[in-house]
């Protein structure tokens, strides 16, 4: 597999002498320290140099081991020399040679991040935006088929949820309280498929969310392909499990049976469910957990419920929160499924007694009057609802699209920071420079240069500068001694 370029890491448990001669290096570690790193052959050279030889015919596995091991009743000589030996490998060429590599991989992971920055400006995919939609919904909804148990239990759910609401509601007739009973129907019908579908989507999706981020970093799919495929996933299960609790609770309760009046109802309380999806959506991808997303949802539901004009005289409502109503969508179900129920109502049963009839409601314009529903904004209402659908989808889209390129960017300089940290550069006393807020330990040194004043100012490689705050340079082979009285430090690539 090496032939091929690919990088092998593999742990093994005391090797025999033949597995352990076709290691290339080697990198010894004890109580915490790296006692020897390089190449396989010197190590030997190195113990021998610590008057520890390995005698002949004896496995040179064994013998590190042996040798670095605490043993037992021995404990303070054995720390001693392990001590001894990371000194020893910290003062020789070996360590030279492996932060002189390491200097040479910071450079050159800085060229590959310059080169894969420059891919990420123009992101390429191997196919068509349609062929990646395919593939993922093809991928999401053999992801639900797979589990036919979460399926059917959400559908036993909502047809006992709907079963227990048409029981409540069970023949209401047209008469005084048959019209309290029947718009409290409709209202919990708009006010259940609005809150189980939008908790359904912020259950799930920012779950699903770490998966997207390391997918769209991979450039496997576009933005748009994913939230597609899941937006057309999602509306399928929520239109058919909404459409069998909407027919369950409207035949039961006696709404207006006319198949015109159940299919317009049915349509827009559809409407309500994708729109509530859709905030669903928008909340999601605008929060970064699922307990955020859950705090933000229920600030932004209870509003719309309060406002919708069931619970509130529309023309009552206080002209410095009024404005909250037309981003509602519930409101305008509300409102053209009122108009549904009742325009058409002539004649409402008043069984109180003939002095107190002037109290009651005779037909359904009397109805929408008390809710101060116009029936010819019915098609505004409609519209309005599809807007919002719209405008929803669209700003969750945006969001989930800055998040992804954040999380992206976010990335890259979290590989920066690591970069810089491995970057060694400061004075000998090992105090901490900052270099763009990311903290830089001085470990280890290999160029040195004395100022002015004495202190020895050490960087790694030719290959990286130091800048001050005044932005002068200092290069790592002659620093400015004017600049070491600096403290902030930023360390770029030269």
């Amino acid at each position: 597999m090496t032939s091929k370029g690919k990088s092998i890491v593999c742990t093994i448990h005391q090797p025999s002498s033949e597995v352990f001669a076709m290691f290339d290096r080697l990198l010894l570690l004890a109580e915490g320290k790296t006692v020897f790193m390089g190449p396989r052959e010197n190590a030997l050279a190195f113990f021998s140099s610590l008057q520890r030889t390995c005698p002949e015919d004896f496995n040179p596995a064994d013998f590190y081991v042996h040798e670095l091991a605490i043993v037992p009743g021995k404990e303070k000589a054995s720390k001693a020399f392990v001590s001894g030996a990371a000194q020893a490998y910290n003062d020789s060429s070996l360590r030279e040679n492996v932060d002189m590599a390491i200097a040479e991989s910071a450079n050159e992971k800085t060229q590959i991040l310059e080169f894969e920055k420059a891919l990420a400006d123009k992101p390429k995919f191997a196919i068509s935006a349609l062929e990646q939609f395919g593939i993922l919904f093809r991928r999401y909804a053999l992801s639900d088929i797979r589990v036919p148990r979460l399926l059917v239990a959400r559908l036993v759910r909502r047809i006992a949820l709907a079963l227990i609401t048409g029981l409540i509601y069970l023949n209401q007739v047209y008469d005084q309280k048959g019209i309290q009973n029947l718009n409290g129907a409709l209202f919990n019908i708009g006010a259940e498929i609005t809150f189980t579908n939008a908790f359904a989507i912020i259950g799930f999706l920012p779950l699903s969310m770490p998966l997207y981020f390391r997918e769209y970093d991979g450039r496997m799919y576009r933005v748009g392909s994913f939230y597609v495929a899941k937006v057309m996933i999602h509306a399928i299960l929520v239109n058919v499990e909404s459409a069998i609790y909407i027919t369950i609770v409207y035949l039961m309760t006696g709404l207006d049976r006319s198949p015109a009046a159940f299919f317009t109802q049915l349509g827009i309380f559809l409407m309500v469910a994708n729109a509530s999806c859709a905030i669903g959506f928008l909340v999601s991808f605008a929060t970064p957990s699922y307990t955020v997303a859950l705090a933000v949802f229920s600030p932004i539901a209870l509003p719309m419920l309060m406002l919708s004009g069931f619970f509130m005289n529309i023309e009552s409502i206080p002209v410095y929160i009024s404005w909250l109503q037309w981003l509602s969508w519930l409101r305008y179900g509300i409102e053209a499924n009122f108009i549904v129920q009742w325009q058409d109502v002539t004649n409402i049963t008043c069984e109180r007694p003939q002095a107190d009839q002037i109290r009651c409601f005779t037909n359904g314009q009397q109805v929408l009057d008390r809710y101060k529903f116009d029936p010819d904004n019915f098609g505004f209402n409609v519209g309005m609802i599809a807007m919002l659908c719209v405008l929803y989808h669209i700003l969750a889209i945006v969001v989930l699209h800055m998040r992804s390129v954040r999380h992206a960017q976010s990335k890259t300089l979290k590989i920066d920071t690591k970069k810089l940290k491995i970057v060694n550069i400061g004075h000998d006393t090992n105090e901490e420079l900052k270099a763009n807020d990311v903290t830089i330990k001085t470990n280890t040194c290999i160029n040195s240069k004395n100022d002015s004043n004495g202190k020895s100012v050490k960087a790694i490689g030719s290959s990286f500068s130091a800048a001050a705050a005044d932005h002068s340079v200092a290069s790592a082979n002659g620093i400015n001694n004017q600049d070491l009285n600096k403290k902030i430090w930023e360390i770029t690539p030269m």
